[in-house]
């Protein structure tokens, strides 16, 4: 018998991937007449296209009461939110859910500093039906963009500027991506 005891390293952190996704939370009002829906955002009225699921919710939803909003974005080239995103989820609102914010994940596909955009491109995973992929212009300061490189895979967080309409990044991480292949199909981002 041996006096000395085998001591192993800790094992280091592992980091669990995240599937890419593109939603915007927003805290509105939905006014719902038989031209559509809008969402009514600090002021701004907001046209809005639905997912069949948020379809089934809006039934239940009492008019003129705020909710907690959950879209599908996509921006111009010049990082401005699209008309009509995609509402997908409606949910009761929180008081912490006031500013409308933003949480993205890809991988980088350009870094424009001269514009001052972050391109961040989402893949189709196992976790969405999203059937193409496609890109958000992010508007993000200098010192962020400067932290960037394309091919990076990142989840930025932000939030959207109702006066200009722009999409903008306040931070960015590195992280995993759970591998861009279809699945099950469950919700699309």
């Amino acid at each position: 018998m041996s006096d000395h005891q085998l001591v192993l390293p800790k094992a280091a952190k592992v980091r669990r991937p995240i599937y890419a996704h593109a939603i915007l939370h927003v805290r509105a009002v939905l006014d719902v007449a038989p031209e559509g829906v809008e969402a009514v955002v600090g002021g701004a009225r907001v046209p809005l296209a639905l997912a069949d699921r948020a379809a089934r919710q809006l039934a239940e939803i009492p008019p003129g009461q705020v909710q907690q909003l959950s879209l599908w974005p996509r921006t111009t080239e010049d990082g401005v939110l699209e008309e009509r995103p995609v509402l997908f989820q409606i949910m009761p609102a929180r008081a912490a859910d006031a500013k409308p914010h933003l949480d993205v994940a890809g991988v980088v596909e350009a870094v424009l500093k001269e514009e001052g955009l972050l391109q961040v491109r989402i893949d189709p995973n196992t976790r969405t039906n999203l059937a193409e992929p496609f890109a958000l212009n992010l508007w993000m300061p200098l010192e962020g963009l400067e932290r960037q490189y394309v091919g990076r895979t990142v989840q930025v967080f932000g939030e959207w500027r109702l006066g200009s309409g722009r999409l903008v990044a306040t931070s960015a991480r590195r992280v995993d991506l759970e591998a861009p292949q279809r699945g099950e199909e469950k919700h699309a981002s």
